[in-house]
């Protein structure tokens, strides 16, 4: 109701959390396997005293946002430590091709949003973007969907 209405801000802060959580779960288990746990002792470590620290000049600024701001800056604090000790241990390769396949995801975005300005069923929205993602991969030539050669 009405009364949650200030919180939906902070919600709204806190939820681009999952971009951050996400890849520094794999990132985090990766320290595991390579039996690293104190390299992520200290992540946590560092990630917690820096929520701390911007806790205590954000609060006073922004209140409840400039909280949720502190808490995602030291979650990328965190993961960017992380990566980094990582690829000191395991020289990781990103897949050089990801920017097209973020390009590709783009693009079928921008046509979910497009789509549903013109009123289409969700369903038919959802297939079409698909189609769309597809179709862009396909044109940005991405490996694992062109047909192998004989």
């Amino acid at each position: 109701g009405a009364d949650y209405l200030p919180t939906v801000i902070i919600w709204q802060i806190l939820i681009t959390t999952i971009l951050a959580v996400f890849p520094g779960t794999i990132v985090g288990n990766s320290i595991f396997a390579y039996d690293q746990q104190r390299l992520f002792i200290k992540s946590a470590a560092i990630g917690a005293l820096s929520n701390v620290a911007l806790d205590f000049w954000l609060i006073p600024a922004w209140g409840g946002p400039g909280s949720a701001v502190a808490t995602v800056i030291a979650q990328l604090v965190t993961n960017l430590f992380l990566w980094t000790r990582l690829r000191k241990i395991n020289p990781l390769i990103i897949n050089p091709r990801l920017k097209f396949i973020i390009l590709a995801a783009l693009g079928m975005a921008l046509s979910i949003v497009a789509l549903k300005f013109f009123g289409l069923h969700l369903i038919i929205n959802v297939s079409l973007a698909g189609l769309i993602y597809l179709g862009l991969l396909y044109i940005l030539k991405e490996p694992i969907l062109l047909w192998p050669k004989f």
